[in-house]
């Protein structure tokens, strides 16, 4: 900033003396200039204007959605074709907002991920004879098991009566599967 008038003394709201003084934020700056005895004063406010942020890449499950506002700004123009400052996205992509305000121009980028809700299946309900085995499997290859006796392995060996329940979780997704298991008492 310079008042660009020659005066023999300056005193800037910054404290500075000097005719000009650079700037690098927002604010309101004053400048006194004194020529010849008499004392003059300006006043300037900067805004610094600052590129939007759509904040970190993104995984989520299926079926849920993210919204994302780039804030306050003359317009906006998405990849989408949205021309407003937020959108609302619910499928896996690259989103790129372009935004303008007086002079400038800004865009960011944000990486959205929907990974699905692993699906498990372990049958209906049933009985099997006495010493009869059933083979539990919750499918879904790569993804971490949690049954409720503890095992954490994918396939679950039934010789007992019981409720058997898994919670299977892959890319931060949970999918849940139970299935009642009686077994006929042996008649001798």
């Amino acid at each position: 900033l310079d008042p660009q008038i020659i005066g023999t003394n300056y005193l800037w709201s910054t404290g500075d003396t000097t005719q000009s003084i650079a700037i690098n934020a927002s604010g309101t700056y004053i400048v006194g200039v004194t020529q010849n005895g008499c004392t003059g004063y300006d006043t300037v406010v900067v805004t610094n204007f600052l590129p939007p942020d759509l904040g970190n890449d993104t995984n989520l499950c299926e079926g849920l959605n993210i919204s994302f506002n780039a804030g306050f700004y003359d317009s906006y123009s998405w990849n989408t074709g949205a021309q407003s400052s937020g959108i609302t996205v619910t499928t896996t992509g690259t989103y790129i907002v372009n935004v303008s305000i007086a002079s400038c121009q800004f865009s960011d980028t944000v990486v959205v991920n929907f990974f699905p809700i692993p699906v498990v299946n372990l049958g209906s309900d049933t009985s099997l004879c006495p010493g009869d085995t059933l083979y539990l499997n919750a499918g879904n290859s790569g993804a971490t098991y949690a049954w409720n006796n503890g095992n954490t392995d994918s396939l679950q060996v039934v010789t007992s009566t019981g409720y058997y329940n898994v919670i299977v979780s892959q890319n931060g997704c949970s999918g849940v599967g139970d299935v009642d298991v009686s077994f006929f008492d042996d008649i001798e």
